[in-house]
Formats: structure tokens, C-alpha cells, sequence
């Protein structure tokens, strides 16, 4: 991943922050498949299961909008809290 032409500097170390957890001591992402008899099929494997961690490391998540709530979800929030005090000053000893 280090000598890609493809991948610019930024890209590369985005992917090994992402990946780090699955390098070997030696710095070497290993990828195994043994789920075909076939080792052509099992290569396709690897190879996708190469592909997709690297795909999704440098996928940007999509920033967080705030959101307001609605006038009327506020004013229902405020009655049932009003509610509730009330339902509670009920309770108190009246002297």
C-alpha cells in the first residue's frame, strides 16, 4: 500500500490509521480466504476482502445536521412537564 500510485499521500495514511489494528508486527495487512476448494475463487475472495476495509476507510462520514425541534413538539414537552409538577404538587401535605 506504501509504493501505490494510485492512492495520494493523504489517502495512504488515512487507510493505515483505519487499518492499523489489523497489521502484523511487521507492518503487513494479511488477508486469508480458505472458503472455496477452488484457489482462483479463494484469490477473488482476498482480493475482495482487500478491497472493501480500504474502500470504506476512505469514505467520509457525512456531517451532522442539527435539527430544532418543532414548535408544537416543544409546547407538548412543556405541557407534560407541567403535568407531571402538578401531579406531584398533588401529592405534598396540604396544611
Amino acid at each position: 500500500m506504501q509504493n501505490s500510485q494510485v492512492l495520494s499521500d493523504s489517502q495512504k495514511v488515512l487507510i493505515l490509521e483505519k487499518l492499523s489494528q489489523q497489521l502484523t508486527a511487521e507492518g503487513l495487512l494479511l488477508i486469508t480466504a480458505q472458503d472455496d476448494r477452488s484457489q482462483l475463487r479463494n484469490k477473488e475472495i482476498a482480493l475482495v476482502r482487500f478491497h472493501e476495509p480500504a474502500a470504506k476507510s476512505l469514505r467520509r462520514p457525512k456531517p451532522r445536521k442539527a435539527t430544532k425541534p418543532s414548535k408544537s413538539a416543544v409546547r407538548k414537552r412543556l405541557e407534560g412537564k407541567k403535568l407531571q409538577g402538578e401531579k406531584k404538587a398533588n401529592r405534598r401535605r396540604l396544611d
